[in-house]
């Protein structure tokens, strides 16, 4: 497993992962909380990747038990993909309220990682290259 993009955020750590198995590329992302010394696994999700596609959209949330005394539940929300076309420069991502998260690829990125702990309502992802132009969008009005 490499570790593409590692993220702190309060006490939980968003990281996304290549592997490869079986000669197939998977990706995925995972959150985790460190205690002391020890490692505790929040959520976990992955893909395969399709080389077919320009790249791929993924979203999902959920709640987290937090290993403490307490057992206080965290929210998340996480945003992924892979690109396979070099063209992609950037991902933005609207939410609804005016909210706009933009992010910039790197060179060689092939991996893009956006996170919330407040999930919030998501109106469209778009894929872009450098000039602005649309190259993948997912819609979530519907």
């Amino acid at each position: 497993m490499r570790i593409q993009e590692r993220v702190n955020e309060d006490d939980i750590t968003f990281s996304s992962f290549t592997f490869t198995y079986n000669d197939v590329l998977y990706y995925g992302v995972i959150s985790a909380r460190q205690q002391e010394k020890e490692w505790f696994k929040l959520s976990m999700n992955m893909n395969k990747r399709f080389e077919k596609e320009p790249a791929s959209i993924v979203t999902f949330s959920g709640e987290a038990l937090l290993p403490n005394q307490n057992k206080k539940k965290q929210s998340y929300q996480m945003i992924y993909g892979y690109v396979n076309d070099a063209n992609i420069a950037k991902v933005i991502v609207r939410y609804k309220g005016g909210k706009i998260s933009v992010i910039q690829l790197g060179e060689s990125q092939k991996l893009y990682m956006e996170y919330n702990l407040i999930p919030q309502e998501i109106m469209d992802i778009q894929l872009q290259d450098k000039e602005g132009k649309v190259i993948l969008k997912k819609d979530y009005n519907s």
